[in-house]
């Protein structure tokens, strides 16, 4: 059992403005190193992100910027199983890479309430935010520091890795695959635009459940997509609010996107509450096609 768990915090609303990273390293079910850096962003800082993490403008005068951070971190993480809690902390790796045209890591990463969300039924379609788990097994953290924040997530991976069993060449293996809906529900009411003409089935396995999607599903109109959701039990919505437990990414066409933009306001949207541990899942056409045989 060998991997990396990784924070990072973010000045502003750009992912790629990292101000601080913790890292942990985790050999034969042990901490064997930890450590955490303060990064010179070279941009402005919101005072919302400051609020959630307390690193002011000041406090990081001085400090590497992520090109000279570059680097050293790139060497700990190339070949190595890199975990996050959420995709966050991997978009943000990838944003800062790109903005400063640098490679990305090497390394294989993968998302750790993935596996908390198999591992506890109580977890798999909500609460599964840090603070909320850490809770689950008694662990004491200060939250909102990268160093923090990795720590606690490493407690909450080894726990759930501990009680499922499984070697992470398994979890590689099932870590992608839709997860099972335990019977909890969201109350998901349908949108005023769809309501009515996508009754949702009761008894399917997806009932109460919210769906939203962006662009589009190979072979199948929206409609279509629509109706073969609500078949499985879902509420069809058409925002990203809190109705919404799962967003089905298809293919976007670029000429209606925003000037610049590679993704649908829809699909930053899910980001976002994705990486603050909301209830909400990111699904491509062809995991939306394995609801199917997951609820069928």
């Amino acid at each position: 059992m060998k991997f990396i768990m990784v924070d990072v915090e973010t000045a502003n609303s750009n992912q790629g403005s990292i101000c601080q990273i913790g890292m942990v390293k985790v050999e034969n079910w042990e901490i064997v190193s930890k450590g955490s850096m303060l990064i010179d962003p070279k941009a402005d800082f919101d005072a919302v992100n400051i609020g959630v993490h307390g690193i002011r403008p000041e406090q990081v005068v001085g400090k590497p910027t992520f090109v000279h951070a570059h680097a050293p971190v790139k060497g700990f993480f190339d070949e190595q199983v890199v975990f996050s809690h959420s995709t966050f902390d991997q978009i943000a790796f990838d944003k800062a890479c790109d903005q400063n045209d640098l490679p990305r890591f090497d390394c294989h990463w993968m998302d750790s309430t993935r596996v908390v969300r198999k591992t506890w039924a109580q977890f798999s379609q909500r609460g599964y935010g840090l603070r909320s788990l850490a809770d689950h097994i008694g662990f004491e953290f200060g939250h909102h520091d990268a160093l923090e924040d990795a720590l606690a997530a490493t407690a909450v991976l080894l726990a759930a890795l501990k009680d499922k069993g499984w070697t992470l060449d398994q979890w590689k293996e099932e870590i992608g695959h839709p997860i099972k809906v335990d019977g909890s529900v969201s109350g998901a009411p349908a949108s005023n635009s769809v309501k009515g003409k996508f009754e949702p089935n009761p008894d399917g396995s997806f009932f109460k459940q919210g769906i939203c999607f962006t662009g589009a599903v190979p072979g199948m109109s929206r409609n279509q997509a629509r109706d073969a959701a609500a078949k499985l039990g879902f509420t069809i919505v058409t925002t990203v609010s809190k109705k919404c437990n799962v967003l089905v990414a298809g293919e976007l066409d670029p000429s209606v996107l925003a000037e610049g933009a590679s993704k649908s306001s829809k699909l930053l949207k899910a980001e976002e509450r994705l990486a603050n541990g909301e209830d909400i899942r990111i699904l491509s056409p062809i995991e939306f096609a394995e609801l199917f045989v997951e609820g069928g």
